[in-house]
């Protein structure tokens, strides 16, 4: 994907469960030269309407407030196995800035932060922006933030009960937390489509799996098959060359008796002739 000319996007997420009450929106302007992959994926994430219903795991004042695991444990396994390669870090990660988590090398997939703050270690980690709150920084501060770090490290909510349980684990647990309620683009679904990657753009492992997984079972179909053919051929070859050797015992049999007799008849003529 990072080679499409991408449309110019904004997003405006609706949120709830916001400090103090109500309901609140923040702009988010998307940037594809700061990271044409990120970009690509946030717009095909609005484009299938990922993001609604998304809570605001892990929020740390100060620091970052993460999101980014649907409610469906099913959805996020679906495009957790569709990560995006790594890229440069062209800008740096200040305040109100968007960026993709990561796990390891070329683990990004769904999850990503708004930065509360100028955090400028991340630069050097490998965590590019995509882009930036344009709008409605004041509500993003107003995230809940009471549950701190995630579990084990903190009190918070644990990523693998959320990614295991979804929603459920989060509304029994954590009620307190902010939540997407819907996000609206500045632009078409047409124009949004241009953001979906094809299977191979998407690195859609579990797609080339199984084109793997068909091929393999048609070489080794194959392969049974061309032995199989192989062992016919030289049970039959076996059988066909069995039949001359049995034919010159037999003849060699009647040959050698044949010998005898000529002898005996031999030997009886001398026999007389004394």
């Amino acid at each position: 994907m990072s080679g499409l000319a991408l449309p110019p996007l904004k997003a405006t997420f609706v949120v709830r469960n916001l400090v103090g009450g109500g309901v609140g929106n923040f702009t988010v302007e998307v940037h594809p030269d700061w990271s044409p992959e990120g970009a690509a994926r946030f717009g095909e994430l609005i484009y299938n309407h990922f993001f609604n219903g998304c809570r605001f795991f892990r929020v740390i004042s100060g620091f970052v407030a993460q999101f980014g695991i649907p409610g469906d444990p099913g959805l996020a396994t679906s495009w957790r196995l569709r990560p995006i390669p790594d890229e440069p870090v062209v800008v740096k990660n200040t305040r109100g800035r968007l960026t993709f988590a990561a796990a390891g090398i070329n683990s990004r997939a769904t999850q990503m932060f708004v930065n509360y703050g100028d955090n400028h270690a991340l630069d050097g980690e490998d965590f590019a922006p995509f882009g930036e709150i344009i709008e409605g920084m004041d509500v993003a501060d107003r995230l809940f933030a009471g549950y701190g770090e995630s579990a084990p490290g903190g009190k918070g909510p644990d990523q693998l009960e959320l990614l295991r349980l979804g929603n459920h684990y989060l509304q029994a647990e954590f009620p307190h937390l902010s939540y997407i309620e819907r996000v609206e683009a500045n632009i078409s679904a047409a124009e949004l489509s241009r953001f979906v990657a094809t299977d191979i753009e998407s690195h859609n492992f579990p797609l080339m799996f199984k084109v793997l997984l068909l091929v393999g079972f048609m070489a080794v179909s194959f392969a049974c098959w061309a032995s199989h053919c192989y062992c016919c051929r030289r049970k039959k070859s076996d059988e066909l060359s069995e039949i001359p050797q049995k034919r010159f015992r037999h003849e060699t049999v009647e040959d050698e008796e044949e010998l005898r007799h000529l002898f005996n008849d031999v030997d009886q003529q001398r026999g007389n002739s004394v």
